[in-house]
């Protein structure tokens, strides 16, 4: 649920040149960073057993939830800004694999439909996560659940009943939701951390990333 989002291969560095009027803002500012983005990569995949069969799209996904991992908290409130616009933003099978996990290739064309600042910033955090890798930044610790369930009820407190219901529901059967189910739930939980406390969201937001 409410998956890492990738880092993405730059077109540029497999040989493709294009004129900066056709690329996209993430895609011009990934290809400034994409050698943090692959060492980054390279030092995940050593790090795990399986790491040298891994796929290119698996190895990226684990080098974005690594760095991820080790960002500070004012990092992961900008992670929740952007998840929640582009979860607001998103078509429907894009939303719904923001909570299901399964939007590893509608992720790029969703932040590349943003405006090209949100585009930005899109890369600049994923460069901060890669080099937090790189620089060997510790990673931050998973919630505990006397951290978590209590920033999760006080967070839930505050939404209106229909809201509630669809985050609890989703959250009670995640296996079984229709992407109409699934939507909802993630922009109700993005948007519901984007209002609640600075401590709580960041909290919840830094759990999700170990699930």
């Amino acid at each position: 649920m409410l998956a890492t989002a990738l880092f993405h291969a730059p077109s540029s560095a497999a040989g493709t040149r294009r004129t900066s009027t056709t690329v996209p803002a993430f895609q011009q500012e990934m290809q400034v960073n994409y050698r943090d983005l692959f060492e980054a990569a390279i030092i995940t995949g050593a790090q795990d057993p399986n790491g040298a069969s891994m796929p290119l799209e698996r190895l990226l996904a684990a080098a974005s939830r690594d760095g991820l991992q080790r960002l500070g908290d004012q990092s992961i409130a900008e992670l929740i800004r952007l998840r929640s616009e582009l979860a607001d933003r998103a078509d429907l099978s894009t939303c719904a694999g923001l909570w299901s996990g399964s939007m590893a290739r509608g992720f790029v064309p969703a932040v590349e439909s943003l405006p090209p600042q949100r585009q930005r910033e899109w890369a600049q955090l994923f460069d901060q996560a890669a080099r937090a890798t790189i620089n060997r930044m510790p990673i931050r610790p998973a919630p505990t659940p006397d951290q978590y369930q209590p920033a999760l009820t006080r967070m839930m407190s505050r939404l209106p009943p229909a809201d509630l219901e669809a985050l609890r529901s989703a959250l009670d059967d995640s296996a079984h939701l229709t992407p109409a189910q699934e939507c909802k739930a993630v922009r109700v939980f993005y948007g519901a951390l984007a209002r609640t406390n600075h401590a709580d969201a960041v909290t919840l937001a830094r759990a999700m990333l170990y699930q």
